[in-house]
Parts: C-alpha cells; sequence; structure tokens
C-alpha cells in the first residue's frame, strides 16, 4: 500500500528532472546496493523505481552506516549532488557512531533531502481499548518513530538539505513536486 504510492509519486519527480539531469537509485539494509548507475536516462531510472520491493529486508536498516558510504562515493564526483533518502530513519545498527558521520556531512559537498516514510505506518489501528501488552508496543514504536524523526532532521539539516514529512498518500505527489523544483533550480 504505502509503498506503491512512495514510487508512483518519486516515479513523478524522476519524470520532471531537467533532461541533463543524472538520477542514480539505490536501496539499502546492510548498506548501499545499487540498482541503477548514473544516467540521464530518466525512462529506464523510473523503470527502475517501479522493480523496488520496498517490503524486502526491513529486518536491518543501517541507515546512517549506509548513508556515510554513499557520501562518501559521490564527493568523488565533481559538481552538486543530492541524495533523496526515502526512509523512516529507524536505524538498526549496533554501533551507530553520530561523531564521525557528522563531519563527514559537513564537509562533503552532498546534501540530503529526506522524505520520512513512517506516516503511512504511524496510523493508530481502529479505536478498541488497548491490552497493557499493546499499549507498551504502541508507546516503542512511537518511540522509535521520534528517534526516526529525529535522525532524519539531523542528516538534512547537517547538509543543508531538507526533511518532509508526508502524512498522507495526497501529499506525496506534492511533496515530491517541491523536490523536483528545488533540484531543478539549481
Amino acid at each position: 500500500f504505502f509503498a506503491k504510492s512512495h514510487v508512483l509519486a518519486a516515479d513523478q519527480m524522476v519524470a520532471s528532472l531537467a533532461p541533463d539531469d543524472r538520477v542514480a537509485i539505490a536501496t539499502y539494509t546492510k548498506a548501499p546496493e545499487s540498482v541503477i548507475d548514473f544516467t540521464t536516462n530518466k525512462a529506464e531510472a523510473r523503470q527502475a523505481l517501479r522493480g523496488m520491493n520496498f517490503l524486502a529486508g526491513f529486518g536491518e536498516l543501517n541507515l546512517f552506516a549506509s548513508v556515510a558510504l554513499s557520501v562518501d562515493v559521490l564527493s568523488e564526483i565533481p559538481g552538486k549532488k543530492t541524495i533523496v533518502l526515502l526512509s523512516t530513519g529507524v536505524d538498526t545498527s549496533l554501533d551507530v557512531n553520530w561523531n564521525s558521520l557528522l563531519p563527514k556531512l559537513q564537509t562533503a559537498d552532498v546534501r540530503i533531502v529526506a522524505v520520512s516514510l513512517s506516516g503511512d505506518i504511524r496510523k493508530p489501528a481502529k479505536k478498541r481499548r488497548l491490552t497493557a501488552e499493546e499499549q507498551a508496543a504502541r508507546a516503542a514504536l512511537r518511540a522509535g518513530f521520534a528517534e526516526g524523526d529525529r535522525s532524519l532532521r539531523e542528516l538534512s539539516q547537517t547538509t543543508g538539505g531538507r526533511v518532509y514529512f508526508v502524512r498522507s498518500e495526497k501529499d506525496f505527489a506534492k511533496t515530491y513536486a517541491q523536490i523536483a523544483d528545488l533540484l531543478r533550480h539549481e
């Protein structure tokens, strides 16, 4: 449900980029994995987006290590670069080291524009009386998403980017249109 909406909206963002803009698409679980290397062929990039499976690999999400590696790779490429990060912000890494990641982000010529994918997931279930266990699980989930939100804000702000917290399916297209406009005008 939510993955399809994100892909369709991201597809429109890619389609609206300038003809000479280069696009690469990657996913991450333990580390970033290239789906398609840099190309100006937007049709090829859009096809790669449509073929992505967002349901695979949710057990391990090493966000910070993946971002650090991606920034290392992109810093070798001259010119302005932006990572459009579609993520909940949740990182399951055991050894997250913000103190080493933040200076790297501050000195790299890479901006991160993040789109939170947790809006659809956060919607509470139908109203009914919850057991104590369910209340505890919901509180833990809220705390995890709050930490994820903080992470996305920090990653974006540190690089001069922006974070979008999309709360409903209809807002995806508007958000991605704003991102495409931002990228087109730089």
